[in-house]
């Protein structure tokens, strides 16, 4: 595993936890848009992150910036989908989604910074 390898075992542990999240906290009785959101988020994140740790491993120099990107716009979906989707006033879900989905989106930038170096692309 190389160094750069640990930003994707964050992604797969926050996209596990956030499919595991309606058990975990009590809302998987009843099945909804909330309950839907946090598996489907969450196993999304998981193969995602599960795809890059196999690009990278399997290649030196992976061109796989699509699980990255894949990754990012699960993160920011997953930090909007409470309000966009009505679950606002369930706080326990609410925390934990947001807080995965910013985990998710703050470490798929920080990889496309890091390995892509889209820095150099900026406007100045």
């Amino acid at each position: 595993m190389s160094k750069k390898q640990w930003k994707n075992w964050v992604t797969l542990i926050a996209g596990i936890w956030l499919a595991a999240s309606p058990w975990a906290l009590g809302h998987a009785e009843e099945p909804s848009r909330m309950f839907y959101n946090a598996v489907v988020a969450g196993l999304a994140a998981t193969l995602l992150a599960i795809a890059d740790i196999y690009l990278t491993t399997e290649r030196s120099d992976p061109p796989n910036i699509k699980t990255v990107v894949g990754m990012l716009i699960v993160g920011l979906w997953t930090v909007a989908s409470p309000w966009v989707l009505g679950f606002e006033t369930q706080r326990d879900m609410v925390t934990s989604t947001v807080v995965a989905g910013v985990v998710v989106a703050a470490v798929s930038l920080w990889q496309l910074v890091d390995r892509y170096d889209i820095t150099d692309s900026l406007p100045q």
